[in-house]
């Protein structure tokens, strides 16, 4: 039988707990750039998009993955806000895991409880923006960063700067 570690069966636990959270919470669609991803993503779905010079229409590393999860759930707000929330899962677990690596797993459950309840991460990962991704991919460009430094192999430097482009 596999044992699981107090703090890591906390991790799980915690990280059930913020899903939830965020469920409850749930925001959607609230007026700002995301209604012009929503519809981006739109015409990505209905393959009739042509990039222009408009900013929110060169943000690809939002839209893309957004046409994405409308193609597997249909059309509608959660679909739209999937990507944030599925980055914010992959998030929160990286904190736990580079938190724990380097300074303690109580030290890594006390920063992920500080950020599965920080108001604007519950607002952020419910909605269809690209912040809590943009938070991930320089998270990880950071962890990476320092594995190059430790191990100096060059791969790690060439993940580093491929994550750093896509936050």
């Amino acid at each position: 039988m596999v044992e699981i570690d107090k703090y890591d069966l906390c991790f799980l636990l915690l990280l059930l707990g913020s899903i939830a959270l965020r469920f409850y919470y749930f925001i959607g669609l609230d007026f700002s750039d995301d209604q012009a991803y929503v519809q981006i993503a739109n015409e990505i779905l209905n393959g009739n998009f042509r990039p222009s010079k408009w900013i929110l229409s060169q943000r690809l590393g939002i839209v893309f993955p957004m046409a994405f999860f409308y193609g597997i759930f249909g059309i509608n707000e959660f679909s739209a806000s999937f990507y944030a929330l599925l980055s914010f899962v992959v998030l929160l677990s990286f904190i736990y895991y580079f938190s724990s690596r380097y300074f303690g797993k109580r030290e890594a459950i006390l920063a992920c409880l500080l950020f599965s309840i920080f108001p604007l991460s519950i607002e952020f990962s419910t909605t269809p923006m690209g912040d809590i991704p943009l938070g991930l991919f320089a998270t990880l460009s950071l962890f990476v960063f320092i594995l190059a430094i430790k191990r100096e192999r060059p791969l790690y430097y060439l993940l580093t700067g491929l994550f750093v482009g896509v936050s």
